[in-house]
């Protein structure tokens, strides 16, 4: 099943310490992608086993103007794709599938477009 996460590409971000309460900058994202997710699983049971993802993260080119020559499809600069992944495999954990540490294989870019989103397919091996 195809998954797609609108907007930029999120990375998993450190929690923040402000005198005495820990608090996460992303948590509102991390909530609104959550619900999402739900929605396009539609209730479906979690992968489990090992498991495979595909994943393209399409990022905009006017956020990235300085970096971004005309006519370029790949993206080579930050964020690391491995921290994008993270990210993504945080969001799934009891949505989509039961652990992390499922994955065995992966196949990943980064990319250009004019929409910017997350775009991936898990499959068990």
């Amino acid at each position: 099943m195809k998954y797609v996460i609108l907007g930029d590409p999120l990375i998993a971000a450190r929690p923040r310490q402000d005198l005495v309460t820990f608090y996460g900058t992303q948590e509102h994202k991390r909530i609104a992608t959550e619900i999402d997710l739900i929605n396009q699983h539609e209730g479906k049971g979690l992968f489990e086993g090992v498991l495979h993802i595909d994943v393209t993260f399409y990022f905009s080119r006017q956020s990235r103007s300085k970096k971004n020559k005309k006519g370029m499809v790949y993206y080579g600069g930050r964020p690391e794709i491995f921290t994008l992944l993270k990210w993504l495999q945080n969001l799934g954990i009891g949505i989509i599938f039961s652990k992390d540490c499922s994955f065995c294989s992966f196949s990943t870019s980064k990319q250009f477009s004019d929409k910017p989103r997350t775009e991936f397919e898990i499959r068990c091996l």
